[in-house]
């Protein structure tokens, strides 16, 4: 089963660049109620008279603090590798300008404490390089009564995100699990959904699970949670479909061999932990596709044997990536 340790999520207001991060807010003239709502996702943020860091104080807002947005200042500013313009705000205590990778638009609620809000945006200060390639984080906050009681950070992988709560899904002593959906450009890209477990204390590492596309290999993995119509008590069932191909040496005897996959993996959900139920875990071929001059060759794993015109290359492939799935 893939359990990978980092999360996802869309910002319709904010958009990772080759460049770093950067962080924007449209300001609407007929807003209605909420539509230019923003909130403070940092612990004390400092309002100030002019759009500058060198300006006067004009005190501080509280995590969590209903702004509403009324101008935005003409400068972009990159502060700790955020590039974001100052806003002007209005909140129900004071008024000023704030630097915008202070605020955010993405947040939800618990649904078991509605005092309990989560708070996410980018984290300031943790660039770093990994393979010589700079990794934006981002954060999740957990606050009640306008007061940090977690926080869990991650990498972001993909420019596209979009984050809700979908409530404990029958998980036991959990209280809200917050889905995060990423999407990529292209081929190569990963496209799925990451977790954030909250058990009324702590926000736990995210999970992420979904599916890389590319030209040789594929991976799609789907859970079922406990509380789905095929889910099983305290247990995170991961089904799988993917596909390795293999191009022909010569380029020209066929185009592609490509097995098909199917996996269904077991991890129970014990004491505050993950435990994985190898036991359990099932893998079956699906069935092959070759590709060709020839033609379309497409048989099933049960079809033990070949037909007569498959190149002996592909038979060699077939066999041997049997021998290690077993």
């Amino acid at each position: 089963m893939r359990i990978l340790i980092c999360i996802i999520l869309f910002f319709s207001t904010m958009h990772l660049g080759a460049q770093g991060p950067i962080v924007t807010f449209d300001i609407y003239e007929d807003p209605g109620f909420y539509s230019n709502h923003v909130y403070t996702w940092v612990n004390n943020a400092t309002l100030r008279m002019e759009p500058s860091r060198n300006a006067v104080a004009m005190g501080t807002l509280p995590i969590g603090s209903v702004c509403d947005l009324i101008k935005q200042g003409q400068d972009t500013v990159e502060i700790a590798g955020i590039k974001s313009p100052w806003y002007f705000v209005k909140s129900s205590t004071n008024e000023g300008w704030i630097w915008g990778g202070l605020l955010t638009k993405m947040c939800t609620g618990s649904n078991v404490d509605s005092e309990v809000k989560f708070l996410m945006g980018y984290q300031m200060h943790d660039d770093v390089a990994e393979q010589g390639v700079e990794q934006t984080f981002v954060q999740i906050r957990a606050v009640k009564n306008q007061k940090e009681i977690s926080s869990v950070s991650f990498p972001l992988l993909e420019p596209t995100w979009g984050m809700q709560n979908i409530g404990s899904k029958g998980l036991k002593d959990i209280q809200d699990i917050i889905a995060v959906a990423q999407s990529g450009e292209s081929c190569g890209h990963f496209y799925g959904n990451a977790y954030v477990l909250w058990d009324g204390n702590k926000l736990m590492d995210p999970l992420v699970i979904g599916g890389v596309p590319d030209g040789d290999f594929g991976i799609w993995d789907s859970p079922i949670f406990p509380s789905d119509i095929e889910g099983m008590a305290n247990t995170l069932i991961i089904d799988s479909e993917d596909y390795l191909s293999n191009e022909s040496s010569d380029g020209e005897s066929y185009g592609y061999v490509a097995e098909r996959i199917a996996k269904r993996s077991f991890t129970r959900w014990e004491n505050g932990q993950w435990i994985q139920q190898t036991e359990q875990n099932q893998t079956k071929t699906l069935y092959y596709l070759v590709s060709g001059n020839f033609g379309d060759l497409y048989f099933p794993e049960e079809q033990k044997i070949f037909p007569a015109d498959l190149p002996e290359e592909i038979k060699n492939w077939i066999n041997s990536h049997k021998q290690n799935l077993r």
